[in-house]
């Protein structure tokens, strides 16, 4: 989600590598190097392909409750 003006980037399917890596083809170099942060779950696939395309960019990591647990947000 840009967060400058609420549109969604991009929704894809799927978690393999080969799923998030359309991201990064569709997207294109020039609209990524003005990535500032990438919000994301724990996926080292996602991980390892925002450091190679976007290495200048902040990366938030998502924490979701395991089954059973339960969070609270403050």
């Amino acid at each position: 989600m840009d967060l400058g003006n609420g549109d969604v980037l991009w929704v894809g399917k799927g978690r393999p590598e080969a799923d998030f890596a359309k991201f990064f083809e569709e997207s294109g170099l020039e609209r990524l190097r003005g990535v500032k942060a990438v919000a994301m779950d724990m996926n080292a696939s996602c991980n390892k392909l925002v450091k190679r395309h976007m290495p200048r960019a902040d990366r938030w990591y998502l924490s979701y409750p395991s089954k059973g647990e339960s969070r609270t947000c403050p």
